[in-house]
């Protein structure tokens, strides 16, 4: 048995065991690593959860210090991966589901790129805005082709799993769903608002 055998062996065994991975996990991180493994991406220049954008006139001030300026980046939007290769910016926004959501914020994330003053030496290279997605909207991958961004299809094997333990989700009543409440007595939860 391999090595690749056995980790999906260990995962499968892991998932099956615990009962946290059933309700939630968190799995873009690992999914969006495996992306640029099998892009064979790691030579280049990766920049992961990368801000975009200057800071607003606004909150600018100054006398501010260079401390207070770093705390004011958190107002700035984050890109999940930009790649500086030796002729080319890749600007990458991962998503197992992937929605019209996500087409906006690569689209914003193409305009705030040529903002941002820490890669003003890279402002004339070539911009490629990539959507790596599991399961796609199919409004989603029509509006990615038509403003000529790539959406790409990638499903390891191990996602297979994890989407099966998401069906239960789908199953279950939303929590905003009023209708799904249970009467109390003669009056239903919509009565007692009147």
């Amino acid at each position: 048995m391999g090595k690749a055998e056995r980790d999906r062996e260990r995962y499968l065994r892991e998932t099956a065991l615990n009962p946290r991975t059933v309700k939630y996990r968190q799995v873009e991180k690992r999914y969006l690593g495996e992306w640029v493994k099998w892009m064979g991406l790691l030579q280049h220049r990766l920049y992961f959860h990368q801000r975009l954008g200057p800071l607003t006139r606004s909150q600018l001030d100054p006398n501010i210090d260079v401390k207070e300026l770093k705390l004011l980046d958190n107002w700035r939007h984050y890109c999940d991966l930009l790649v500086l290769g030796k002729d080319e910016v890749l600007i990458v926004e991962a998503g197992i589901r992937w929605g019209p959501e996500h087409f906006g914020k690569l689209l914003a994330y193409g305009y705030l790129f040529k903002l941002t003053p820490d890669f003003a030496d890279v402002h004339d290279y070539p911009l490629r805005l990539i959507g790596v997605g599991a399961l796609w909207d199919d409004i989603a991958w029509h509006l990615c082709q038509q403003y000529g961004m790539e959406p790409v299809l990638y499903r390891p094997w191990w996602l297979e799993e994890y989407l099966r333990t998401l069906e239960f989700r789908k199953s279950r009543p939303k929590a905003q769903m009023i209708h799904y409440l249970p009467s109390i007595g003669r009056k239903t939860p919509l009565s007692y608002s009147e």
